[in-house]
């Protein structure tokens, strides 16, 4: 049952740029809301149910980063963030998915940190707010920026620990 609702988070993602590039703020508002709240659900279902799956540990927060980055994609698109936002999250994102596959391919385990799912919420909020086209949405996605690029130090310095003690170096 949680993997239905990142499934439909994946199908809200292409609704929500048709939306928000050719039909109008609001519309693309409700819609990338309920994608939002499918993450909130399946994360709620799969932790209540017992049904935490290898799958869903992987794809729910990949699913996540295809959101952030398609929507701050739209919003540079729209001109309501600077290229440069879009290049640096791009790039953090780009490497910590690299990182995770690298981690999986040396059979070790990680984690969606705390800070990393606090990020991605203020990220969320922001650009519900720069979505609606509300001024503050902008000050809001720079301190959530402050907090997603932290979050990628951690997950890189994790991620180079668990490396190196795997294969001997520590």
């Amino acid at each position: 049952m949680a993997n239905f609702f990142t499934f439909i988070r994946l199908l809200l993602i292409p609704l929500f740029l048709y939306l928000f590039l050719f039909k109008g703020d609001l519309l693309a508002l409700l819609v990338f809301i309920a994608a939002i709240l499918t993450d909130w659900l399946d994360g709620l279902i799969a932790r209540k149910l017992n049904q935490v799956t290898a799958f869903g540990q992987f794809f729910d927060p990949f699913i996540d980063r295809i959101l952030i980055l398609i929507a701050i994609f739209a919003l540079y698109l729209k001109e309501r963030l600077p290229l440069w936002a879009l290049v640096l999250i791009f790039s953090r994102d780009v490497i910590i998915m690299l990182g995770y596959v690298e981690l999986k391919r040396e059979k070790l385990e990680t984690k969606v940190s705390l800070l990393g799912k606090i990020a991605t919420l203020f990220i969320f909020i922001a650009f519900i707010f720069l979505i609606a086209n509300i001024k503050l949405g902008l000050l809001l996605f720079y301190l959530a920026l402050i907090f997603y690029l932290i979050s990628a130090i951690g997950y890189i310095k994790k991620g180079f620990v668990q490396l190196k003690l795997a294969r001997g170096r520590i």
